[in-house]
């Protein structure tokens, strides 16, 4: 997290810090820093608790790309109107009841198939919402969101997201915002307790090359048809207002940090601790960073940090404790000869994600970086607008797997600078960003014995994840 800090580091811009880099590499940098510079700065003008005036100016969250609004839920079950903002959210990748995601085929890896999820809800488990004390704390802190972020009605000369959303409070949603919530909270409770022109929203949804032929895997066919009934019976107001509680949940971390403390009080009080220490904002940038840019973090980290000949190292120390496992196995007798057979034909099969990705960009080149991020516009001085240009960003890209196999690499469910390791079940595969490729558990320079004591350690750690369903 210090090495990128220092990349990113307005003071640290000197041409003398990284010398040496063309002119690609410095455009590139350049994006890295913009998105750094357009983070730390939130914050530093808010005065009397409230976010100054260019971050509560925020992009309308509900317009789909057709042009239509969430009003268009107006009387009955609409599955128009809900089948485009079901798309919209999809694209943003916000998860609302009906989340659609790329996934890769368990029968063909090569595959991808598109997963339709349960979920929206916002707590984690239906015993939450059975809980009336976290109910009640919970539905105080949705209501103290819902002023704070769409303004409260008395608010009539600065711009709120009500305003700037085009959504009109009085036509959606109930005079108080106590209403407001106590309606949603009641409907994420409905909803975890248990759909829609699913062909309008993938028309909609997947972009316009990408051909409507791909299976979809239904994860949960008892919980679609609950939902159904749930969504005959819901008010349409209460979906609009469940809609926008949806993107305030997601979304309100982009703005300033008194947005989000009620329902950061919320989840200390419910789990009976002290609330968390807001961690240095510098932190929460590089965070950013690391995960919005992760491809050209990683081609800077490396620069910095994996020297010359560590990818062949990493391999060759991946590959000497595979053969390890492949004498062992042999010489288990508690294990019956087909179960040998599974486990060998798995070990085989292995796939070693050591570092960069190989399939969506060459993290070694800095015009193939620049190319990957072409079409995600970074402003300094947009930070909310860069998180939602993002998620869209990501959201085209990963329904662009649908053409073929998915990036594994790209839906790491970290960002390549992290320090940690992961065996991806279904693609049989061990994933090790380029965070767990520097000291103290890994160096080209270092010792055998102290490369395979510390790194080597981890990633037998991980093939023994990976032989869990087999023996």
């Amino acid at each position: 997290m210090l090495v990128m800090r220092y990349l990113l580091e307005p003071r640290n811009s000197d041409p003398s810090i990284l010398p040496g880099l063309e002119l690609v590499a410095r455009q590139i940098l350049q994006k890295l820093r913009n998105l750094y510079t357009s983070c730390m700065k939130i914050g530093t003008e808010a005065v009397a608790g409230s976010a100054p005036q260019d971050h509560r100016n925020v992009p309308s969250l509900c317009p789909n790309s057709r042009g239509e609004h969430l009003e268009a839920i107006e009387e009955g079950l609409n599955r128009t109107g809900l089948s485009l903002t079901l798309s919209y959210f999809n694209k943003l990748g916000l998860n609302t009841m009906a989340h659609l995601t790329p996934a890769m085929d368990t029968e063909n890896s090569s595959k991808t198939v598109l997963a339709l999820l349960e979920g929206g809800a916002g707590l984690n488990g239906l015993e939450h919402y059975l809980d009336q004390k976290i109910m009640d704390m919970y539905t105080s802190a949705v209501a103290k969101m819902f002023g704070l972020v769409m303004g409260s009605e008395a608010e009539n000369d600065e711009p709120t997201m009500a305003t700037v959303t085009n959504i009109s409070p009085e036509m959606i949603l109930p005079s108080h915002w106590e209403d407001i919530a106590q309606h949603v909270v009641d409907f994420e409770r409905r909803l975890a307790e248990s759909f829609t022109d699913t062909g309008l929203l993938l028309d909609d949804l997947l972009p316009a090359d990408v051909k409507r032929t791909h299976s979809i895997v239904v994860i949960s066919p008892s919980y679609q048809e609950r939902l159904e009934v749930l969504l005959q019976t819901t008010q349409p107001k209460t979906l609009q207002a469940y809609f926008v509680w949806t993107a305030i949940r997601r979304l309100v971390q982009n703005l300033d940090p008194i947005y989000d403390l009620p329902l950061q009080q919320f989840e200390a009080a419910s789990k009976h601790k002290p609330a968390k220490a807001i961690p240095d904002r510098w932190r929460q940038c590089v965070e950013v960073v690391n995960w919005n840019l992760g491809q050209i973090g990683r081609y800077f980290f490396m620069t910095e940090r994996y020297k010359d000949g560590s990818h062949e190292l990493v391999t060759e120390m991946v590959d000497s404790l595979r053969s390890i496992y492949e004498t062992i196995l042999p010489s288990l007798s508690w294990l019956d000869p087909s179960t040998t057979a599974g486990a060998f034909e798995k070990l085989k099969a292995l796939v070693i994600l050591a570092g960069f990705s190989p399939t969506s960009s060459d993290a070694q080149s800095s015009e193939s970086l620049q190319s990957y991020y072409e079409d995600y516009h970074v402003h300094p001085d947009q930070f909310f607008e860069n998180d939602l240009r993002f998620l869209q960003w990501r959201s085209a890209l990963e329904y662009r797997f649908l053409e073929g196999p998915l990036d594994r690499v790209t839906n790491m469910p970290f960002s390549p600078q992290t320090v940690n390791a992961y065996f991806e079940e279904t693609g049989n595969s061990i994933l090790l960003p380029v965070g767990m490729l520097q000291p103290a558990f890994f160096h080209v320079a270092y010792p055998e014995y102290v490369n395979y004591g510390a790194l080597d350690s981890i990633i037998g750690h991980e093939f023994t994840d990976e032989h869990k369903g087999v023996v």
